[in-house]
C-alpha cells in the first residue's frame, strides 16, 4: 500500500472539508449517522482470476479417466456494509459528511471428485475474499415532508484502503496437496451516491432507512503470491498484482498473481495490472443524533 497517496488523499480530505466549513460560518450544527446492512460488489478481476486457477486445478483431476467433478465456483459478491458519518448541517436543508465505514465480501467454493481410478479422497477448494475502509466526502440535501418524515439525497468522492486474497487448494484424503495463495492491498478512488428515508423521533434523535449506489474499479494492487506442494514452498512472488490469460496447448484460463516485474511467460496473454471492482449497492439501515438547536 502506498502510504504517500494514502496521506495525499487524506489531507485532500481534510482540506476540501475545512474549506467548506469556514465558508459556511460558523453557524454549524452537529450529528452523528451510525449504520449497517447488506452489500454487493463487482470482483471484476479477483472473481475472474480466482475462478481460473480454480478451474485449472480442477482440470488437473479431471485428467485421470472417468473421473467427475461435483460443485461450482462462488464468486465473492453480497456482503456487509458498516460504518459512520459526522454530520455537519449548515442549514435545515443542506449539509456535508465525513464518513468511514467498511464493506466486506467472502466466498469459499468446493469441488468433489468421484470415479475413474482415483487413488485419494479429493476436493478443490477456493477461498475468495475482498473488503476495503471507505473514507467519504458527502455533500447532503434534506427534503422535509411531514410528520417528521424527511427525504435525504446525498453524493461524493470516497477513498478506499482495500484487500483482497484468493486462495485455492487441493486437498488428498484432507491434507492440502497444491496451494496457491495471493493476497494484495492497495488504495483508489471512487464515488457514491444515495437516496434514503429519515424519520425524526425528536429534534435530536431519528432512523433512517437508504440505498447507496457506488462505483470503485482500480488497480494498483501490491501483495504476495505464493504456490506450495505438499507444505513445501513452490514459488513465491511479491510485487504487484497482475491479470493475465494462460493460454497453451492444454490450458487456457484467466489467472491473477503478484509478480515484481511485467510477466513475461509466453504462455500469459493479455497481461495487466489487476483491477479490483467495488461497485455495488448497499441498502443501509441506522440511526442519527444530532447536537445542539435545530438550523
Amino acid at each position: 500500500m502506498n502510504n504517500i497517496k494514502i496521506k495525499r488523499r487524506l489531507f485532500s480530505i481534510v482540506l476540501c472539508l475545512a474549506f467548506i466549513s469556514a465558508a459556511a460560518g460558523a453557524d454549524v450544527r452537529l450529528g452523528i449517522k451510525l449504520y449497517g446492512g447488506w452489500s454487493t460488489l463487482g470482483g471484476g478481476d479477483l472473481n475472474s482470476g480466482a475462478e481460473g486457477i480454480w478451474s485449472a486445478m480442477t482440470s488437473l483431476i479431471l485428467e485421470v479417466p472417468g473421473a467427475t467433478a461435483s460443485g461450482e465456483f462462488a464468486p465473492v459478491h453480497s456482503g456487509m456494509d458498516v460504518g459512520g458519518d459526522l454530520l455537519l448541517e449548515f442549514a435545515r436543508s443542506f449539509g456535508i459528511s465525513l464518513g468511514a465505514s467498511y464493506i466486506r465480501s467472502s466466498r469459499a467454493s468446493l469441488m468433489t471428485f468421484a470415479g475413474g481410478v482415483l487413488p485419494h479422497s479429493i476436493t478443490n477448494n477456493a477461498d475468495v475474499r475482498a473488503g476495503a475502509v471507505r473514507l467519504s466526502l458527502q455533500a447532503r440535501y434534506v427534503l422535509p415532508t411531514t410528520s417528521g418524515l424527511s427525504v435525504v439525497f446525498h453524493a461524493g468522492p470516497d477513498l478506499y484502503l482495500a484487500g483482497i486474497r484468493s486462495r485455492a487448494f487441493l486437498e488428498f484424503d484432507g491434507s492440502e496437496y497444491m496451494v496457491i495463495d495471493s493476497q494484495a492491498d492497495g488504495t483508489g478512488l471512487g464515488f457514491q451516491s444515495g437516496v434514503g428515508l429519515e424519520y425524526d423521533l425528536n429534534s435530536h434523535l431519528g432512523f433512517f432507512l437508504e440505498a447507496v449506489g457506488r462505483y470503485a474499479d482500480f488497480a494498483g494492487f501490491d501483495g504476495q503470491s505464493k504456490m506450495m506442494l505438499l507444505g513445501t514452498e513452490y514459488f513465491s512472488n511479491n510485487g504487484t498484482l497482475y491479470y493475465f490469460d494462460y493460454i497453451s496447448s492444454t490450458q487456457s484460463n484467466a489467472e491473477i498473481l503478484c509478480y515484481s516485474t511485467w510477466p513475461s511467460n509466453p504462455n500469459y496473454q493479455n497481461v495487466r495490472e489487476a483491477k479490483i471492482d467495488f461497485s455495488g449497492l448497499s441498502l443501509r439501515a441506522g440511526v442519527v443524533i444530532r447536537l445542539g438547536p435545530r438550523n
